[in-house]
């Protein structure tokens, strides 16, 4: 695309039941391959619509066999979106939902979505376009919302009203390190 061209904007991907794609980083530590700061995690991608939006120039990736895999050549590909998450232009709106009870997640508290685990994640992303001097462009994954209910185990459900009690879920936001 060069620069007189008008920019495309691509629809939403809504990604339901979302499985992740190794670990992730909402923390923003930094990483070998990740300075600090930089949020992020890899959403698995249905492997027909992966093709359909790299078609549209979003930056699909396929996962290679590890340097321990028995026999590389049996390795299945699987594709997969690094999704970015951002504040400081379009904050996304992150919400975790235990016991049906909805806690709004900030910039503040986000890191605890790296200790939890979900039973269920949905999440809509937005394409946001970028051009190099050099002509190279394309589309890169932003979180535009995140809808993630809390796995529950049995004591988790025995003592959830404790959870609630005496308080209300109105604009709940916790402090780094505090449990739901």
């Amino acid at each position: 695309m060069t620069k007189n061209q008008p920019v495309r904007e691509l629809p939403l991907l809504v990604i339901e039941d979302l499985e992740y794609m190794y670990s992730t980083n909402f923390e923003g530590r930094a990483e070998k391959y990740n300075d600090a700061g930089n949020r992020y995690f890899n959403a698995k991608i249905n492997p027909e619509i992966a093709e359909a939006l790299a078609r549209d120039g979003w930056n699909i990736k396929w996962t290679k066999p590890g340097k321990n895999h028995p026999n590389p050549s049996e390795h299945i590909a699987e594709p997969y979106v690094e999704v970015t998450v951002g504040y400081k232009f379009r904050p996304p709106t992150i919400v975790m939902i235990r016991d049906d009870r909805p806690t709004p997640i900030t910039e503040s508290t986000v890191s605890l979505l790296d200790s939890t685990e979900f039973s269920k994640i949905d999440v809509v992303i937005r394409a946001v376009r970028w051009e190099q001097d050099n002509g190279n462009s394309g589309y890169k994954a932003w979180l535009k919302s995140f809808y993630g209910t809390v796995e529950m185990d049995d004591l988790d459900r025995k003592y959830s009203y404790l959870s609630g009690a005496g308080q209300s879920n109105d604009n709940v936001d916790l402090d780094e390190g505090e449990m739901l």
